[in-house]
């Protein structure tokens, strides 16, 4: 009993540190990107160092204390209690993934963009995303038609961007994919989405990005959530399940394997 006396004495002191070790954990552990955008990692570091800088101050108040008073007024406390319990919950990322599914759905009808006089399909994988330089994205260059343009999480975004903003560049070509399967109502039935999680800020503004593949050719039907590794080539087809569809770029699957969940599913439009 003696224990939970000191430990109310001094509660802003305990209830800083336990968030302080909380956050320091995640960031240890390498957990901060399931959370937060890599370039904002910046502000988590500097909010360690002022809550290092708060509990010595919570050090002050608690020092003129009776050790015998009466523990009340806890309610205050709730929100800190509430927070830190919720950050040292496992992170299932399953859960974020119904969410997604149900909240998000893709829209394949194609409008007309102003600028080029050219149809594209909108919002197809939340691609209309503002960014002009895209590093990810296969050059003319290396455009030829041996060549295999590997998709990973490290050009992930970019890539996706560039293969729906100049999908004939794309048009025949051989690429190899990972992510996740994602299954549209939208799509017809041997249809899927190898995507990924794009975070532009936090886990709380995350959507899904990705491209169509089509299965057809493997016989398979692919679960939701599972990983794979595709091996195919770019063809424009109609993606969706309704005639009216426009053209979009699909990916033809010729190969495939099942691989492991990667650490994190997010990618950063940001960094790309």
């Amino acid at each position: 009993m003696k224990l939970l006396r000191y430990l109310y004495v001094f509660r802003e002191f305990v209830l800083i540190s336990l968030l302080f070790m909380t956050i320091e954990r995640i960031v240890s552990y390498k957990l901060l990107t399931n959370y937060i955008n890599p370039d904002y990692h910046i502000f988590v570091y500097l909010a360690l160092i002022i809550l290092l800088i708060f509990a010595a101050f919570a050090m002050v108040p608690a020092s003129g204390r009776d050790v015998n008073e009466k523990s009340s007024g806890l309610g205050k406390y709730m929100v800190f209690i509430i927070l830190i319990i919720l950050m040292n919950l496992p992170h299932d990322s399953n859960l974020f993934y119904e969410h997604l599914q149900e909240e998000r759905e893709f829209n394949l009808q194609a409008d007309l963009s102003e600028k080029t006089g050219k149809k594209r399909i909108s919002e197809i994988s939340e691609l209309d995303h503002n960014g002009t330089s895209l590093p990810g994205a296969i050059s003319d260059k290396n455009s030829s038609k041996g060549e295999v343009f590997k998709i990973e999480q490290d050009n992930f975004y970019s890539a996706m961007e560039d293969i729906f903003k100049n999908s004939e560049k794309y048009q025949n070509m051989k690429l190899e994919v990972k992510g996740f399967v994602y299954k549209s109502k939208k799509l017809k039935k041997d249809r899927y989405i190898i995507a990924r999680l794009v975070m532009y800020c936090c886990a709380a503004d995350a959507g899904i990005t990705g491209l169509i593949f089509d299965a057809e050719k493997t016989g398979v039907s692919f679960k939701k959530d599972e990983w794979l590794e595709l091996c195919g080539y770019i063809e424009m087809q109609n993606a969706g399940s309704s005639r009216k569809e426009d053209k979009a770029p699909v990916l033809v699957v010729e190969s495939y394997k099942k691989i492991p969940p990667e650490s994190s599913p997010y990618v950063y439009p940001v960094n790309q």
